[in-house]
């Protein structure tokens, strides 16, 4: 029996509505996440919005609180995006 993949999910959900997925985002959600690249284009991506629905958070498919501690720990600044 396999699991439940919420990014597999996510990623069949877009491609049946009107929302286009950029090519970024798309590797975002594809489970890349985590350099500092993928970080900055998911922030752009959701407007440097992180816990808010559609957020970058919700991009990367990880908890809010992950995002903002790598966010922190890399130093990027959300007011320059």
């Amino acid at each position: 029996m396999t699991s439940w993949d919420p990014v597999r999910a996510w990623l069949r959900y877009c491609s049946k509505s009107s929302f286009v997925v950029p090519t970024e985002a798309a590797a975002l959600v594809r489970g890349e996440s985590g350099t500092e690249k993928e970080l900055v284009a998911a922030l752009k991506q959701s407007g440097g919005t992180i816990f808010e629905a559609e957020g970058a958070a919700e991009l990367l498919a990880m908890k809010p609180a992950t995002l903002a501690s790598r966010i922190k720990k890399r130093g990027i600044d959300k007011s320059t995006i």
